[in-house]
């Protein structure tokens, strides 16, 4: 089952630990982020897996949150998507919950190395540099699976794994 915890972060509507620079970004997209802690603890229960997608550090760290409190049981069942910005805290916490990271190289593709992009703008230059770390990710010991996220972005697997090897895509 696909969960969304927040929105994007040219929108307005990616969940931040702090605003973003149009004081934007603080609310989940749940109206109660209990709620989806509770839907997931029942699909767990189930033996559902579930898939959350989460670009903001407060979104990361909410649904990690939620996967933790499930106990050893949580290990392996459950993954992230997107993961855009996160801060050092929060890596580890992937390979001790067992939560796989998701993420989708062709998206570094909308930003610009000048930061004069709406993603890097609205975020500050603290937070865009931690963006897209898959391979501090893999390196903490994260699983990590990558993708395209067709139809927003290109679908052909060679060129995601290209964006992947690219500096800005395996940040």
């Amino acid at each position: 089952v696909k969960f969304f915890m927040d929105g994007t972060v040219e929108g307005g509507t990616a969940w931040l630990e702090h605003p973003d620079c149009h004081g934007r970004g603080t609310d989940a997209f749940w109206p109660d982020p209990r709620a989806y802690a509770e839907a997931v603890r029942t699909l767990h229960s189930a033996g559902v897996r579930t898939a959350t997608h989460a670009i903001g550090d407060a979104a990361v760290r909410h649904v990690l949150d939620t996967v933790a409190s499930l106990g050893p049981s949580g290990r392996g069942a459950h993954r992230i998507e997107h993961i855009e910005t996160a801060p050092d805290k929060l890596l580890p916490r992937f390979a001790e919950s067992g939560v796989a990271a998701s993420m989708q190289p062709p998206h570094t593709g909308y930003t610009r190395d000048d930061g004069s992009d709406e993603w890097s703008r609205r975020l500050g230059d603290e937070r865009a540099a931690r963006a897209w770390r898959l391979r501090d990710l893999r390196d903490a010991g994260a699983i990590v699976a990558l993708g395209s996220d067709w139809p927003i972005a290109h679908y052909d697997a060679r060129a995601v794994l290209a964006t992947a090897r690219r500096p800005k895509g395996a940040a």
